[in-house]
């Protein structure tokens, strides 16, 4: 008799335990779908405003085509400076003209064991046939005469005029006897 009564107090008891925990479990299905819908809500609202975040985003920073742009050409040139037709190269600030590149080369030797490549196409409108660079008189500037720029021989920065970028430069590599010009 004493089993039975201890048996039916524990039913007792596991049944009021699991009500309890049913209700509770309740309580808390409905706190968490308020929760679950307020997020869900945010969420939604949040994808909305990443999606048109990134729309504006590439409308306004899409790329637009550069008329402007120097034509890539690949260069792979060796300069003998021991060749007479260089010899311009053999004393520091000595420079020469060459084919190549766009429309061609400023090669300027800048110190005794470093030289420089300058595309000759100036950067304002580098598709125009008159728009050349040239070495000015002083031999530390290269300017277009037609449409102004100036830029320092040395690394091709601008110094003034209506260009907005630097010269185009190419890589040179010397190894005591030639010269190598590359992009």
């Amino acid at each position: 008799m004493y089993h039975v009564l201890l048996m039916n107090d524990f039913k007792k008891r596991k049944y009021n335990f699991f009500f309890t925990f049913k209700q509770m479990s309740e309580r808390f299905k409905k706190k968490f779908f308020t929760i679950f819908e307020l997020l869900n809500e945010r969420i939604r609202g949040m994808k909305y405003f990443t999606a048109v975040f990134f729309l504006v985003l590439i409308t306004f920073f899409s790329c637009k085509k550069d008329e402007n742009r120097i034509p890539y050409v690949p260069v792979d040139i060796y300069i003998d400076i021991n060749n007479a037709n260089y010899n311009d190269l053999n004393s520091v600030g000595g420079y020469i003209y060459l084919t190549g590149g766009y429309k061609g080369l400023i090669i300027y030797r800048s110190s005794f064991d470093s030289f420089v490549a300058i595309e000759r196409a100036c950067p304002y409108h580098p598709t125009d046939d008159c728009e050349r660079l040239v070495v000015d008189t002083s031999g530390l500037t290269i300017s277009d005469p037609h449409c102004g720029s100036r830029f320092l021989i040395l690394d091709g920065s601008i110094i003034n005029g209506p260009s907005t970028k630097i010269a185009a430069t190419y890589h040179t590599i010397f190894d005591g006897v030639y010269v190598h010009v590359y992009n």
